[in-house]
């Protein structure tokens, strides 16, 4: 019976101990959480401060990968002094920023026909499967019902199990991509490592990839495309694989990217040589005036990561943000990763 007892004791008192952890979780987290929030504020109001002040250095009429706002450490510009993008102490947290121009990539929506035709060689599409997904592309961002020849419309989706409407309109996240026929994963990631480079693997391995005979692609779409921008490409931060969406080769690509970063040969460091006006751009490389028409050495759009930090315990918040000039600088969206 004492034994009975004693482990009735111990069992309400080892329920009653963790509903006390779990009630003590909560209220902490109740309270981190309004830290959290102004730590992520703070992070997305400090990066349009930096992409603000930077529009306003006179001298540097343009954006690149060696300036403050792409996390340069080396940044000597008095404007910038004492600021830093890391580990920035505020109250019990801390909180990082990361700025990406999202017109390092093309904006998808004003993709016409030769842009996606390109996309897709550099993906590894089959030309018999790119004719259909470009056209299906094309009329799924068209206001109208009119089919393409190898396109579909609204009816196509609303047989489909589930069904769904066509958009008839813009992309507003890059995703929908892969709602749009003929699209698969692989296409809009790219393959696998393993499947492009099975080196790696084991023959057994090898041998169960080459009997499933799975097509691959090397680049995926997100690799071009964003689904906002200005319409040009910045030449100064657009990898090579963007470049060549415009007709530049692969060999003329590169050398773009190795003038732009100077004699090191290693961007976002002292002495790149950013491209300084769209005119500029002719002197780069190899089929660098055709560029010139395609690309420009600004960008307006920008993704903002900031990591806040409480205690070891992080949490993200991802903000889109849009600077028309450097008085003029708007948060988009946001939303917790």
């Amino acid at each position: 019976m004492v034994m009975l007892v004693v482990f009735v004791l111990t069992a309400i008192a080892g329920g009653f101990a963790y509903n006390v952890k779990v009630e003590t979780t909560l209220a902490r987290n109740a309270q981190d959480d309004y830290e959290y929030e102004w730590l992520a504020r703070s992070g997305i109001e400090l990066a349009m401060w930096a992409v603000g002040q930077q529009m306003s250095i006179k001298q540097e009429p343009w954006d690149a990968l060696n300036q403050f706002w792409s996390g340069r450490k080396f940044d000597t510009n008095d404007l910038f002094e004492g600021f830093s993008l890391t580990d920035n102490q505020l109250g019990r947290g801390t909180f990082s920023v990361e700025i990406v121009d999202l017109e390092r990539k093309f904006n998808i929506n004003v993709a016409n026909q030769q842009i996606l035709d390109e996309a897709a060689r550099l993906i590894g599409i089959e030309l018999g499967d790119a004719g259909v997904i470009n056209d299906s592309i094309l009329d799924w961002m068209d206001r109208d019902d009119r089919t393409r020849v190898n396109g579909v419309e609204g009816d196509y989706y609303l047989g489909l199990d589930p069904p769904y409407r066509c958009k008839d309109g813009p992309i507003d996240d890059l995703t929908e991509l892969m709602l749009v026929n003929g699209i698969t994963e692989d296409m809009y990631f790219g393959s696998p490592p393993e499947l492009i480079n099975p080196s790696g693997l084991s023959r057994r391995e090898r041998w169960e990839f080459h009997k499933q005979d799975l097509p691959v692609y090397t680049n995926g779409f997100v690799s071009f495309f964003t689904t906002m921008g200005i319409g040009k490409v910045n030449v100064n931060t657009a990898s090579p694989l963007v470049l060549q969406l415009f007709g530049i080769d692969e060999v003329a690509a590169q050398e773009l990217i190795a003038f732009r970063a100077g004699y090191d040969g290693v961007e976002g460091t002292e002495d790149d040589q950013p491209f300084r006006s769209p005119a500029d751009i002719a002197r780069g490389a190899p089929g660098g005036a055709q560029l010139a028409r395609f690309f420009g050495v600004r960008s307006s759009t920008f993704e903002v990561t900031v990591t806040a930090d409480i205690g070891g315990r992080t949490r993200t918040k991802i903000a889109r943000i849009f600077r028309r000039n450097e008085r003029d600088v708007r948060i988009l969206f946001s939303y917790w990763k």
